[in-house]
């Protein structure tokens, strides 16, 4: 992690969403004594959150209990109930009619707390009905959408209310009563019927937007492991999604060895402090189980460690963190898991902050880790433990999280500042990261750009070529997100890095801070296809390309399936390095060019150049440190007519490559649609090659005006210039490591802008490495400017030629004087 002190945009911008403190000030103590003010001041407390986004609120003002309703964007609230003296309810809910109100009360006049739960009529004077699940622990109590049932006898449909009751500990209880209508009050007309759910829960976790409960039992300390499970109450019965056991490598799911619950009102999952475990959900999206092992509050070697999982569920991985903080965090804080987009975000306010890609269609691969100089506080910086801050899952968007901060009851819309990505990008140590992020999981290929473009700071950093090469992959991959089946996509190359790897970060003391695992989850897919009634057969792709997966857990079992499988992605550089199809690699007709004929260096060769520029990148001259072109030549490139021809087949070259990799791993029934695919992965790779290069450009504001190849080619070439010609050096670099072909009119743009730009010893060893071309426009624009050229230079490039080419570009030197003083006479006379 990099603690510069160089920051000025924060990785997390936090704006006010809702103020509870407004609805107090502005409704509930206006026509109040200043007593009954300050006493409503001090009892209020959210108390639940129904699906709609209404709150459930409590106050207590002259000895009574009022619980109230207000929505955030409400002018104002309702009253619901009042209880004739001081209660202390800890959650409720109300049904879909407001009619019928379910409430947990905590009884303190005993040695331990004990939790009860009532139902009670709103509109009517009955009293409280108890459900008799009395307990030392926790409740929640829920009331779900109700569906109905139609009695077709009768031709009616009779109302219905459904209640969840959870208890930790205890259990899972579903309600369901029938409702009947008298004198315009709804009320229950018979007892409510029983049923339970499951027994002995650890943990639970309600989403309110998709209507399903997870709950988890811990295995013992020994066996390491958990059970989860989710239930579905959307519809009108519900059914069991999926019940998983996974035996990990976790040393505890508590961090402590007691139960104590925290004071958060309207909390979606169980308000223990001594577990912290989150599902973060998304439909056709990621699928995540976030575990917080330690609280940092132990010292290891100086250092507090906090440790936590990421299990990857729709990847079938689990991702081990282990991170040194420098601070301890205050009183054990609790870690925060939040889903930003295709992003799973480890959060520790002011100490750590870790941006994990998890998306559906695309393994984990890159992360950013930040530590305590690139992390922010949350604004209400909460310090209080009995009060910390609780994430609001039924307020979760595609882009931005809600915190609700207990103490303070201000909710606070949280974002990923991508302003920030760019800065991180100019003095941060993963740059690779930050465009593989802004890419493929941001989408944002302007932001990308403005990274690209940035490089210009420090063009002969050596991992420049490797920054604009993720660029080419990433990009190409993000674009073909939308158009591919998940079968087709998993194959694509997603980066030039490994996935599903693990990393390692140290300081600069050589100290480890960060290290982090990734490893499959022994027999998931198998206890998947179990639960989903499917079986794929991975040596059959037709099934794959075929099957069609059936709601939550259908596609969560294909996800993970694919992502399990082993199935090699495409590795451009392999296969453009093998034997390919149709023979070897095209050549351009030797008789008809009067250029070099190698427009790219093998493998090894490359490597090998690439280690002579690295070493001899000090003897040049130094620079003080979106719109997308279209697959047609670049406005500031001239054709290189004598290279078109050799250019063509090797972009043929590799859609034929690309269309024999998936010949041999999809049915040959598919062929129109591996055709397809293979055209237009190549074209969107060509099309990023141009994207790269034409940011390159705009990077030095150059115009055709002034387009430094049209200059005399002895002329003195400007910083600028120089700096044009390395960023292009680095952009050659990239295309030779992905082993792809240079754009058209690229060849005579180098070789131009690398003789006006290098020490003549250094362009010429470049030139006998094939880094190089010889071009006919780059021989006329020697001899173009021949009152400044060297003979002997320039007889040294021309011997480069074949032996044809060279004795036509000797010829036209030494016709050249002659010419030249004839073209002088003639204008004189």
């Amino acid at each position: 992690m990099d603690h510069s002190n160089e920051v000025t945009e924060p990785i997390l911008k936090f704006k006010e969403s809702y103020n509870f403190n407004h609805l107090v000030e502005k409704h509930l103590i206006t026509d109040l004594q200043p007593g009954e003010a300050e006493e409503v001041k001090r009892t209020v407390k959210m108390v639940g959150q129904e699906r709609n986004g209404h709150f459930l609120f409590t106050w207590n003002v002259n000895g009574s209990t009022i619980v109230g309703m207000h929505f955030p964007n409400g002018p104002t609230h309702t009253v619901l109930y009042e209880f004739p003296e001081p209660t202390n309810i800890v959650s409720a809910s109300v049904n879909e009619d407001t009619s019928l109100l379910a409430f947990t009360i905590i009884k303190e006049d005993v040695d331990n707390p004990v939790f009860n739960t009532y139902i009670v009529n709103i509109y009517s004077k009955v009293a409280p009905v108890p459900l008799k699940l009395d307990s030392l622990h926790y409740h929640k109590v829920l009331f779900l959408k109700s569906m109905g049932f139609d009695y077709r006898k009768l031709g009616t449909v009779r109302p219905e209310a459904k209640l969840l009751l959870i208890m930790h500990k205890v259990g899972v209880v579903f309600y369901q009563m029938h409702l009947r209508t008298i004198q315009s009050h709804t009320i229950i007309s018979d007892e409510p019927k029983e049923e339970w759910i499951t027994e002995e829960i650890d943990w639970y976790q309600w989403d309110s937007i998709n209507q399903w409960l997870y709950y988890a039992r811990f295995y013992s300390p020994e066996e390491k492991g958990v059970t989860i499970a989710c239930v579905d109450f959307s519809q009108a019965y519900h059914i069991v999604l999926f019940c998983i056991q996974f035996t990990l490598p976790y040393d505890s799911f508590h961090y402590t060895g007691t139960t104590t619950y925290y004071n958060s009102p309207g909390a979606f999952v169980l308000p223990q402090k001594e577990v912290n475990i989150l599902m973060l959900y998304v439909k056709d999206g990621p699928w995540c189980m976030c575990i917080q092992h330690t609280d940092g509050s132990q010292s290891h070697d100086g250092q507090y460690k906090i440790e936590y999982s990421v299990l990857m569920m729709h990847n079938g991985h689990v991702l081990r963190g282990f991170v040194n903080l420098e601070d301890k965090l205050q009183n054990g804080a609790p870690l925060h898991f939040m889903l930003l987009g295709q992003f799973v975000a480890v959060y520790a306010p002011g100490y750590l902050f870790h941006l994990l890609n998890v998306g559906a269609k695309s393994d984990p691969c890159h992360h950013l880790i930040l530590g305590k100089n690139y992390t922010p506080h949350l604004p209400c910086n909460t310090v209080n433990p009995r009060l910390s801050p609780i994430l609001s899952a039924s307020l979760i968007g595609e882009f931005d999280t809600v915190f609700m901060d207990c103490a303070s009851r201000i909710s606070y819309q949280c974002q990923l500042n991508q302003v920030a990505f760019l800065d991180l990008f100019k003095m941060h140590n993963s740059k690779l990261s930050l465009v593989h992020l802004a890419l493929v999981c941001l989408r944002q290929p302007e932001l990308a750009n403005s990274m690209i473009s940035s490089l210009a700071q420090n063009p002969l950093s050596p991992d420049v070529p490797e920054i604009l090469a993720e660029y080419i992959i990433s990009a190409a991959y993000a674009s073909m997100q939308y158009e591919c089946k998940s079968v087709v996509l998993k194959q694509l190359p997603l980066t030039t890095k490994s996935t599903f790897q693990g990393i390692i970060v140290k300081d600069q003391q050589n100290q480890t801070n960060v290290r982090l695992q990734c490893t499959p989850v022994k027999k998931f897919v198998q206890q998947l296809q179990g639960q989903c009634e499917a079986s794929l057969d991975l040596s059959h792709p037709e099934e794959l390309m075929t099957y069609i997966p059936e709601g939550p857990l259908g596609v969560l079992y294909f996800n993970a399936l694919l992502s399990t499988s082993g199935i090699d992605r495409l590795n451009l550089p392999l296969l453009m390095s093998s034997s390919h199809v149709g023979g070897s690699l095209p050549q351009p007709d030797n008789a008809s060019s009067s250029a070099q004929q190698q427009p790219s260096l093998s493998r090894s060769t490359s490597e090998s150049v690439i280690g002579r520029i690295t070493a001899t990148l000090t003897g040049r001259k130094r620079v003080p440190s979106s719109s997308h072109p279209s697959n047609e030549t670049l406005s500031f490139l001239t054709i290189d007519e004598e290279f078109q021809e050799m250019l063509a087949k090797q972009k043929e070259l590799l859609r034929l490559n690309c269309y024999s990799f998936y010949s041999k791993r999809l049915p040959l029934r598919l062929k129109t649609l591996i055709h397809n695919v293979a055209k237009s992965y190549t074209s969107n790779l060509l099309l990023q090659v141009q994207v790269v290069l034409d940011t390159i450009w705009k990077v030095v504001s150059y115009t055709l005006e002034s387009n430094p190849v049209d200059q005399p080619i002895h002329s003195d070439s400007p910083a600028r210039e120089v700096l044009l010609y390395e960023l292009c050096e680095a952009y050659f670099l990239a295309l030779n490591q992905l082993k792809l072909p240079v754009p058209e009119g690229f060849h005579s743009f180098f070789i131009i802008m690398g003789y006006r730009c290098l020490d003549r010893l250094l362009f010429m060893q470049y030139l006998d490495n094939g880094v190089l071309c010889i071009t006919q426009r780059f021989v006329d624009a020697l001899i173009a400017d021949i009152d400044n050229g060297n003979d002997d230079i320039v007889m040294e490039i021309f011997s480069h030629l074949n032996p044809e080419a060279a004795q036509k570009a000797i010829k036209k030197w030494d016709n050249a004087p002659f010419n030249l003083l004839r073209d002088r006479t003639t204008k004189s006379v």
